[in-house]
């Protein structure tokens, strides 16, 4: 009788790491993830607060809007405008 090679397949079978009873990713690995999330978001905060104008296409829009719904209750620009 012939065994299938596939009911031999465990995942551990994939990951040469796991094989040999470690985790997936080290320590450094990961250290080095969370070292670039935090330069990327650094960067992305120096763009973003490096001037007084609000950035993107559309940004001035949403604080009017904010600052009318607190001042008064309702919408500075009842519709989206095509362009602002």
């Amino acid at each position: 009788m012939r065994s299938d090679p596939l009911q031999e397949t465990t995942p551990q079978s994939f990951c040469p790491a796991c094989k040999q009873g470690g985790d997936v990713a080290s320590g450094g690995q990961w250290s080095l993830i969370a070292l670039v999330i935090l330069l990327a978001s650094v960067a992305r905060g120096v763009l973003l607060f490096a001037t007084p104008l609000m950035p993107g296409t559309n940004g001035v829009y949403y604080l009017v809007q904010a600052r009318s719904l607190l001042l008064h209750g309702s919408l500075g620009l009842p519709d989206l405008p095509l362009t602002f």
